[in-house]
């Protein structure tokens, strides 16, 4: 947040950097230690590692960057799938997951439209409704996680996934806004790495 405040792109480049690498070591880390993995976890592991290319690539190549993060986001959304349906939470308990998703994508719809303050570029939009769509898909079960489990690595999953799907819509906030105050990168920033290393702290079993 410090790095974004002085304007200076090597710097913030260079400590993004580090936070990832810092996140992908850890990820990798706790996944070889955790002996009470399912098949389905390796999703956990490319997610992370798929969002680590992103972080790295999106500073040179904004389109590139945006497709390692969908990769990501896509397997974040399985695993979210997969890891509530092991725990024997079945889909009739978080279907209302649905019910979120359609109220944070179509309400950032409606606020785009009616907001003074940013306007996304017509030949853009598909391209960022597309991408917030996507991020939105496990954000929005990660928002149930506390309700339907009482298991802690699932429900700090959760809440990772929640402040990732945010950090995207005060991005992409951020990206068309008119004026790009700064407080809001810094929002989006500390959201971010405070959700990826919450779904990585998740890997390891409570």
């Amino acid at each position: 947040m410090f790095t974004t405040s002085l304007g200076e792109h090597k710097a913030r480049g260079i400590n993004k950097i580090l936070l990832a690498s810092f996140y992908l070591i850890l990820a990798i880390v706790l996944f070889i230690e955790n002996r009470e993995f399912n098949s389905f976890n390796i999703l956990i592991l490319v997610a992370i590692t798929a969002t680590f290319v992103g972080d790295i690539v999106l500073m040179f190549h904004f389109n590139l960057g945006a497709l390692f993060f969908t990769i990501g986001n896509l397997s974040l959304f399985a695993y979210d799938f997969c890891l509530l349906e092991s725990l024997g939470v079945h889909f009739s308990a978080y279907w209302w997951f649905i019910v979120v998703y359609v109220v944070m994508v179509g309400g950032y719809m409606i606020l785009e439209r009616f907001n003074t303050h940013f306007k996304i570029d017509k030949k853009d939009r598909l391209k960022a409704f597309g991408y917030l769509a996507m991020v939105t898909l496990h954000g929005s079960i990660g928002t149930t996680m506390y309700f339907v489990t009482d298991n802690r690595s699932a429900i700090l999953l959760g809440f990772g996934t929640i402040l990732f799907m945010l950090s995207d819509y005060v991005l992409c906030s951020y990206k068309y806004s008119f004026n790009h105050e700064s407080s809001v990168h810094k929002l989006n920033t500390f959201l971010y790495f405070a959700g990826i290393l919450l779904i990585t702290w998740s890997i390891y079993v409570f």
